[in-house]
């Protein structure tokens, strides 16, 4: 990436695995999860004269490990009614490597405060066709890398995680046994430590 003041060069790499157990007993549905990624990302910052590119400024390999531990309970009522609620919790690890010998060296290992985040929802008819839903949640959202990068190409340790309250409120109308539906809802968003971009 071409930027006015440096050329960005990056690429990465992703993997991860979940793990799912699900209980059932009548009207309760139990399931307690772990999702867990890595990711390693790679990045390099030249100088640049109107585009062309001149020396390496920064060299940094960053891999990420998020974790995230979730349980989510359900009740069906008679009725077909929904209830259900939730919780998780979510930390990260990070690692950074300065590969540019000089007498800086941005190499560290730092944690982002674990985030827990809870759910409670309600799913409810109200005739054959018609059906009212309400949520409550908790949402948080990490730094991406080049959110974390500052202007002389290293990263910024300080930022906190994006996190926020979701309001819900909807209904569904439905026809020919669910294949058809018309969806009508509102919500309100309640974010805290935005991450603004300046340039």
């Amino acid at each position: 990436e071409s930027r006015p003041f440096n050329i960005l060069a990056d690429d990465a790499l992703q993997g991860g695995l979940k793990s799912t157990f699900n209980y059932s007993i009548e009207k309760w549905n139990l399931r307690i999860g772990i999702e867990m990624m890595t990711e390693k990302y790679n990045w390099q910052v030249y100088e640049t004269n109107n585009g062309i590119e001149e020396a390496l400024v920064n060299s940094f390999i960053e891999i990420r490990d998020p974790v995230n531990l979730f349980v989510l309970g359900a009740y069906t009522f008679i009725n077909g009614g929904i209830i259900e609620a939730g919780l998780s919790y979510n930390f990260m690890n990070y690692n950074i490597s300065d590969h540019i010998s000089d007498s800086l060296d941005h190499s560290d290992k730092y944690r982002y405060e674990p985030v827990f985040s809870p759910y409670l929802g309600i799913n409810y008819p109200l005739g054959d066709r018609l059906r009212m839903y309400a949520s409550v949640s908790h949402g948080f959202s990490y730094p991406g890398v080049e959110e974390t990068l500052l202007p002389e190409g290293h990263a910024n340790p300080d930022l906190k995680p994006e996190s926020g309250m979701n309001l819900e409120l909807g209904t569904r109308l439905s026809a020919r046994n669910g294949k058809i539906f018309a969806d009508l809802n509102g919500y309100l968003l309640f974010v805290k430590d935005l991450l603004i971009t300046e340039r």
